[in-house]
């Protein structure tokens, strides 16, 4: 075993966790040189108590990383946990010049003294992403101004949560492309007219809170930084993102995503496509969400061909004894400027229950994202689309097949045209029934 290639162990050690790395490391003085060179063991390093002993780990995991960039993970919550601790300060202002990605976890309580962590400058840092627990009653800490001693040149992506930016400049932050600003869902806030002058290479922007008010004329800054956006994720309560559209000049940003939509705000956030034909797409995303976008139809015209419109929905909003639907699906005038629709699957029993009748959809694009073991089955849920004249089944899933009797079963329950069947990642587990006549062309 001694006369195996060192490479070859390091790429068996890949396999192991952090307990199983430091038994290895016991094993023999070659293996030992082996675990603790290993990324598993010095670049994820993880803080989740002051004491002696969980220091003195992270201490040596550091040395081991020999100056190579490397991530951590700092979460203290606890009573006596103490950011104070002048070994974790030590500690943490020797080896930040090498991280890459921080993930702070802390008390909104212990916040200077987590500042005081961070002073030390962070020439590698790439991603910074700090959450403050506040106790109830409590305000969110602000940051302070000299944060990574103003030296953090390679600090592109930010998140923060339930903490406030400082009203100047931070120069850490001077080439930050991507900001994710959460506040307490309890909070009523002002919006931060000086945001875009402390992120001035901002590209992408999220903010998620409770209620926002715009105060005074908006700054000629803001409407520079929100001209240079290409992605604008706004997550507040139903009605507030309507503030939004009123007083800043959100037109022309590319990509915009609305939560919590309420009717005016959809209505609103469609007048920036300016177009009377719409491409919409309505797929899953995590947590019980699903996503309804809307693109203008390329044949539209115009000059809003690459603007996008999101709207986050709660499947749970739509089962429930009170449904609170898209607007899309309670008023016709909207769905009749549909032109071409892609539908998951596992949407698709609740989505056609209370989709409108769509008279101009021309192009049906459905998507199987719920097959299992190389089979999927097709959606038999009546969807009128009666213009109908593509059918494409595509998956999300891998390779699957599907059954040709089911495919054939669905088309009249769209339209009763020829429709052009076409098959991506999909195949027909047989050949197609006497009954393909519905079918004008196969791809």
């Amino acid at each position: 075993m001694s006369s195996l290639p060192t490479e070859l162990w390091s790429a068996a050690f890949d396999y192991l966790d952090l307990d199983d790395l430091i038994a290895a490391a016991h094993v023999s003085a070659i293996w030992r040189l082996i675990s603790f060179d290993h990324p598993t063991f010095w670049r994820d390093v993880s803080i989740s108590s002051t004491s002696s002993s969980s220091l003195a780990l992270a201490e040596h995991r550091l040395g081991e990383a020999k100056q190579r960039p490397w991530h951590l993970n700092l979460r203290l919550l606890k009573d006596e946990d103490t950011l104070s601790e002048p070994r974790l300060v030590l500690l943490l202002h020797r080896y930040l010049p090498y991280a890459r990605r921080i993930i702070m976890r802390i008390r909104a309580s212990d916040a200077d003294d987590a500042w005081t962590l961070l002073s030390a400058p962070a020439p590698a840092l790439e991603h910074c992403d700090i959450t403050a627990a506040l106790s109830p009653g409590q305000s969110p800490p602000s940051l302070p101004r000299d944060l990574f001693a103003e030296v953090a040149p390679r600090l592109y992506k930010l998140l923060l949560q339930d903490i406030t930016l400082p009203t100047a400049s931070v120069a850490a932050f001077s080439f930050v492309e991507s900001a994710t600003l959460r506040s307490p869902r309890s909070a009523w806030e002002v919006f931060p007219y000086h945001l875009l002058t402390i992120f001035p290479c901002l590209r992408s922007l999220t903010m998620a809170g409770g209620c926002v008010d715009f105060r005074g004329p908006v700054p000629h800054v803001i409407e520079r930084g929100l001209s240079a956006l290409r992605y604008f994720d706004i997550e507040y309560y139903s009605g507030e993102s309507l503030k939004f559209f009123r007083s800043l000049p959100c037109q022309r940003i590319p990509l915009l995503l609305v939560a919590y939509p309420d009717d005016d705000s959809v209505l609103a956030a469609l007048q920036h496509l300016q177009c009377q034909r719409y491409r919409v797409l309505i797929v899953p995303t995590v947590g019980g969400e699903f996503h309804i976008e809307f693109r203008p139809d390329s044949h539209d015209g115009g000059t809003t061909q690459g603007l996008c419109r999101i709207f986050a929905e709660i499947v749970d909003d739509y089962e429930s004894d009170d449904p609170l639907h898209n607007i899309m699906f309670k008023q016709p005038d909207i769905a009749a400027k549909i032109t071409a629709l892609s539908l998951a699957t596992s949407l698709w029993p609740m989505i056609s229950r209370v989709m409108q009748p769509l008279p101009e959809v021309t192009s049906l694009r459905i998507i199987i994202d719920n097959g299992r073991d190389g089979c999927a089955e097709i959606p038999q849920d009546h969807l009128r689309c009666p213009q109908l004249q593509l059918l494409c089944l595509a998956s999300s899933c891998g390779f699957v097949r599907v059954s040709p009797d089911d495919v054939v079963a669905l088309v009249p329950r769209l339209t009763s045209r020829y429709v052009k069947l076409e098959l991506d990642g999909v195949a027909l587990n047989g050949a197609l029934s006497s009954d393909s006549l519905y079918f004008s062309e196969l791809e």
